[in-house]
């Protein structure tokens, strides 16, 4: 899974969309679509590494020790101290998307002339 989006990060974002908007063809759907298919490589890498980082916690190992599923561990200790990266991540990339849906409106590729952006 690694290595997919490595390759897929290889790729420029803003060119991804444009070619998915031609493919799919512009409205204010695709646009956020394709938008947000190009940001998911970025925000993988970063939670992979802090996922890696906390399965080492000792809260986590305490809790394999006495045999609690991986399914419990997920959703009780690893999605809980996960949620600000992904808070952070999100708000971050908000701008970036911002932009990148007003240049792609720019050059027509965008919401089409009846409804708003």
């Amino acid at each position: 899974m690694s290595r997919l989006i490595e390759v897929w990060l290889s790729l420029p974002g803003l060119l991804l969309a444009l070619l998915l908007i031609a493919r799919l063809g512009p409205s204010i759907t695709t646009t956020a679509l394709a938008l947000g298919l190009s940001g998911i490589p970025t925000l993988f890498r970063v939670l992979r590494a802090e996922t890696r980082s906390l399965a080492r916690a000792p809260y986590i190992k305490a809790a394999e020790s006495i045999g609690t599923s991986r399914t419990r561990i997920v959703f009780r200790h690893l999605l809980p101290n996960l949620s600000s990266s992904i808070i952070v991540m999100c708000t971050m990339r908000v701008g970036i998307f911002l932009r990148a849906g007003s240049g792609l409106s720019f050059i027509g590729l965008g919401a089409q002339p009846p409804q708003p952006e």
